[in-house]
């Protein structure tokens, strides 16, 4: 030990830097894989640290033997080696780690190479060299007290080395990481191929129906006998048929002309078999005028709100005009088509549910209110209301998938408590999602609450016209 205090300056200097190299190696070489520390397990977790501590002590040494002549070789330098190595390549080593897990998460090497690649070579860089700077500096004032001017020479000397360890250690980890995801890519990549396959064999055989084939071959040996010329065009229709499933099976479109030249040579081939059992009519020239859709929520949003821009339709609006349900019922009582009987007007405490779809999406909140001037004496608001309304609870068909219903049932508190501070006594809900929902609502909540479509109310307390009233027998 005494030997270590006769040493010079420049001795003291070049272990110093030799034991900064080595700690940064041992920092590097697991610097591009996940240092998962998560464990269960306390003390499988502190044996982790411990054999990490090892490592990078024992890496540490090791590297001195190289450096280090064999006459200053002493207990107190495998301590200092064990320390520095600790000290600085414990923390830069998770720190990288870390760093490399976060850019795996937000650029994978598959999608964003090229970012990948500078964003990690920088940010390790800079964090490597930062932790190092700020080591050499802390450990040589605390153990040798040199000046600033000394401490950037030799971590100037140090960081060629350091980087070197750098690189190679982002080239092989990374290397590993990027043939890692490769290969589950390419096994993805051959699983998707291999149930395309799969989807269209199955496909296939669903479109080429062995039964309607043998069928039809049946219906054929009675032809060939008894009328062979019609057995012909049968064969012809048949060959037309079975063209038109391969010829079509990979298109998503066909156009209405084709598919209704199919289904007249199919019941053709149908009619063979069935006699005058089978009469089919169709025509599609209907030419409406106007178009209703039904109480459905998602239908209205559907066709009319995001439809016309599916079919390509630049400005948004259906070939003819388009309506939901409530807006031809606001219609019809404006316009005296339907007219209410006063004395079954609602007369008990009501509100309405403003549905996602047509409220707040369509926007026909004004009309909805309207409606309920007509039939409603007493029609209270629920807070918030209209668009801001909040959801019934079983938007989207959540309501539908019974794995989530005990999540459902704490999330309708929100709509109970809107409907119980109105103190209304029925909801009227055209949105069958809504109807359901708050059905759903009353029968776990039990708070006496009743609710109706809009169709039925209507339909009890409208006047109906004398010649559309049945007549006695």
């Amino acid at each position: 030990m005494a030997q270590m205090g006769r040493r010079s300056q420049s001795d003291r200097t070049k272990e110093g830097s030799v034991n900064r190299i080595n700690s940064v190696y041992c920092m590097t070489i697991d610097a591009n894989f996940n240092g998962n520390m998560t464990l269960k397990n306390p003390y499988k977790l502190i044996a982790r640290i411990f054999l990490d501590l090892l490592m990078l002590s024992a890496i540490g040494n090791a590297l001195t033997i190289f450096m280090i002549p064999g006459d200053l070789w002493s207990v107190k330098v495998v301590l200092t080696n064990c320390l520095f190595s600790i000290g600085i390549g414990y923390p830069a080593w998770k720190g990288m780690s870390y760093i490399v897990v976060v850019l795996e998460r937000k650029l994978p090497w598959l999608q964003y190479p090229i970012k990948r690649l500078v964003s990690q070579v920088l940010s390790l860089t800079l964090f490597s060299g930062l932790i190092i700077f700020l080591g050499f500096t802390i450990w040589i004032k605390l153990s040798e007290g040199l000046d600033l001017e000394s401490i950037f020479a030799m971590v100037l000397s140090s960081l060629k080395v350091v980087y070197i360890f750098v690189f190679l250690s982002l080239l092989l980890g990374n290397a590993i990481l990027f043939f890692k995801n490769w290969k589950e890519a390419t096994i993805q990549q051959e699983e998707l191929k291999r149930a395309h396959l799969a989807l269209q064999y199955q496909t296939l055989k669903d479109q080429v129906r062995p039964h309607f084939l043998f069928n039809s071959l049946s219906s054929l040996v009675t032809l060939i006998n008894t009328d062979p010329e019609k057995a012909t065009l049968f064969v012809h229709r048949l060959s037309d048929v079975y063209r038109y499933v391969l010829e079509q099976r990979e298109n998503e479109l066909v156009p209405v002309e084709e598919e209704l030249k199919f289904l007249e040579d199919y019941v053709y081939l149908q009619q063979i078999r069935f006699g005058e059992n089978l009469q089919v009519q169709y025509n599609l020239k209907l030419e409406p005028k106007r178009m209703v859709v039904t109480e459905c929520g998602h239908a209205y949003r559907a066709t009319v709100i995001e439809g016309p821009y599916w079919a390509g339709i630049e400005d948004g609006q259906t070939p003819i005009p388009s309506f939901h349900y409530v807006e031809w019922v606001a219609e019809a009582l404006r316009t005296g088509k339907i007219k209410i009987d006063p004395d079954k007007r609602i007369k008990e405490p009501v509100t309405y549910q403003d549905s996602c779809n047509y409220i707040r999406n369509g926007g026909l909140a004004d009309v909805a209110r309207e409606i309920m001037g007509y039939i409603a004496e007493d029609f209270r608001e629920m807070t918030p209301n209209r668009e801001h309304n909040f959801c019934c609870g079983g938007g989207g068909g959540l309501n539908g998938i019974g794995r989530y219903r005990q999540q459902r049932n704490i999330g309708m508190k929100v709509k109970l408590k809107q409907i119980v501070d109105t103190g209304a006594k029925l909801v009227i809900a055209p949105c069958h999602n809504c109807w359901d929902a708050i059905r759903d609502l009353e029968e776990v909540y039990k708070a006496g609450i009743r609710w109706s479509f809009l169709k039925p109310l209507l339909i009890n307390m409208a006047v109906i016209p004398e010649h559309l009233k049945p007549k006695d027998e």
